[in-house]
């Protein structure tokens, strides 16, 4: 039986604390909704300690509801890169 994992996402909030290790290159064909998406990592006393892997931040424009959108997840793999 081979090894599952779980992908988490969280929405981004003021709170968080990190640190930026490489803000990634949008690729040419991006469509407009994806601002940023870059590798962090936590930087808070609780949170680096729950989560010391790299994480990835994305940032999105949520067209519908006219706002930005920042997430967080463990998923680090991309098919645009």
């Amino acid at each position: 039986m081979g090894q599952h994992r779980y992908v988490s996402v969280i929405r981004h909030n003021d709170n968080i604390k990190f640190k930026t290790i490489k803000e990634k290159e949008l690729p040419e064909n991006n469509h407009s909704h994806l601002l940023k998406d870059e590798v962090i990592k936590l930087t808070g006393a609780a949170s680096k300690k729950k989560y010391p892997q790299q994480l990835r931040r994305s940032v999105i424009w949520d067209e519908k509801n006219e706002q930005i959108v920042e997430l967080i997840t463990n998923h680090m793999v991309s098919k645009h890169y």
